[in-house]
Order: C-alpha cells, then sequence, then structure tokens
C-alpha cells in the first residue's frame, strides 16, 4: 500500500491517542494543590461535562508537584 505523506501524518497522529472508554477521561499535570475530589467534581472543573461516577489520583512522585486523575463519567462523552 502506497500513502501519501498526508494519509501517513494522520495514521501517526491517531497512534498518539488511546481511547480506554468512552465514558474515561486521563488528565496528566494536575497541580496538587487543586487535586482534590470536591474541587475536581464541581461545575467550575469537571462535572459541567457530566455527572462524575468515580475519580482516581495517580499520586505525583516527589520529584514532581504533579498528579494524574481518572475521571469516570455516568455517560459516554
Amino acid at each position: 500500500m502506497n500513502f501519501s505523506q498526508r494519509e501517513a501524518d494522520k495514521v501517526s497522529e491517531m497512534l498518539s491517542y488511546r481511547l480506554m472508554e468512552q465514558n474515561l477521561v486521563h488528565v496528566i499535570g494536575v497541580p496538587e494543590m487543586i487535586a482534590k475530589e470536591e474541587l475536581l467534581c464541581s461545575e467550575s472543573f469537571f462535572a459541567q461535562y457530566g455527572q462524575i461516577y468515580r475519580i482516581v489520583f495517580n499520586k505525583a512522585s516527589k520529584k514532581t508537584p504533579q498528579t494524574g486523575v481518572y475521571l469516570t463519567f455516568a455517560t459516554p462523552l
């Protein structure tokens, strides 16, 4: 199969995405000072996109003051 450069770029771009579930979002680089369930589940942050079913924090290492967050929404986004 011969791909044009444009098609190859599209495939390359798609490979950088990872869809785990249609209602699961992984957010990286959340500062520790706002990585609190009540804050992230508020309308000011992620609740504006739908009801949050579950939230899981991936605690930051001692080297970085950032946290990863997995948000599971009640319905697909």
